[in-house]
């Protein structure tokens, strides 16, 4: 029916509208040539809950919101920390730069310097990155 990518923004703005003028799911994948599965997982993200003038709730889909979150979950996206699966590593280490005022090059160094073993190993950039 379509290509599985995802919805660009302006991809969003024309789903609201096409939502808003009562479209139907199916009419909406084929307008933007995305999977029905997509669209429904779209309206899903980016439906919020407001209040009318009588302050009853309603729920409509927001294409600003469906937007944010797509870009949080995009930044948040990509590899876990390598450093994460060793506590021990990163206690010494931020032992080192906290208490004793090293650097985090220095650090790196006075473990390699004094052959202490750790199951995880950074170079200095990705240290820096973490940081």
């Amino acid at each position: 029916m379509g290509s599985f990518n995802q919805l660009s923004e302006r991809d969003r703005y024309l789903l609201e509208y096409l939502l808003q003028e009562g479209k139907s799911v199916n009419e909406i994948a084929i307008k933007l040539k995305k999977h029905r599965s997509t669209i429904y997982r779209e309206i899903k993200r980016g439906t919020v809950e407001l209040l009318d003038s009588q302050l009853l709730t309603y729920k409509k889909y927001c294409a600003d919101t469906g937007q944010r979150l797509h870009d949080e979950q995009k930044h948040y996206k990509g590899a876990p920390l390598k450093i994460g699966s060793d506590i021990k590593y990163l206690e010494f280490i931020e032992k080192l730069i906290i208490e004793k005022k090293y650097s985090p090059e220095a650090a790196l160094n006075y473990i390699k310097t004094h052959n202490i073993k750790f199951d995880t190993r950074l170079c200095k950039g990705t240290l820096y990155s973490y940081i």
